[in-house]
């Protein structure tokens, strides 16, 4: 589950299409959905707004973050062009991944449990002072 987002906001060009993807892949309710917005809330209350933009396609981008991102990641890829980049490697940093939603934004999705295994590193740095 989609677990924080900042808050955002995204312009659709179809909010009816746009609310039912972001039903299914933020897996919660729209907590009010107006003529022209659609306002959801994640778990630990991070808000996502969406607004009809007369059919125009405004591309933005969000960062959020899932506390499993296996299982979601399985549901989405059932969803033909969903699911546009997958950064899940050992040699990554923090697990990712990128969606695309029907309004051409990007959602960036971090793998909450990868972000929390990540300790700082620390850099030592010598110099030679004679």
């Amino acid at each position: 589950m989609i677990i924080t987002v900042e808050p955002v906001v995204l312009f659709i060009p179809d909010l009816e299409a746009a609310v039912a993807w972001y039903r299914a892949v933020l897996g919660v309710e729209p907590e009010v959905i107006l003529e022209r917005t659609a306002l959801f809330r994640t778990a630990r209350g991070g808000e996502l707004l969406l607004v009809y933009g007369e059919g125009e396609r405004h591309s933005g981008a969000a960062v959020l973050m899932c506390d499993d991102l296996d299982s979601a990641l399985a549901a989405w890829r059932q969803w033909v062009g969903v699911v546009e980049l997958e950064c899940l490697g050992p040699d990554w940093p923090v697990r990712l991944v990128v969606l695309r939603d029907p309004g051409d934004n990007c959602l960036v999705v971090l793998d909450a449990a990868s972000n929390e295994r990540q300790r700082p590193r620390t850099v030592s740095v010598s110099a030679g002072i004679s």
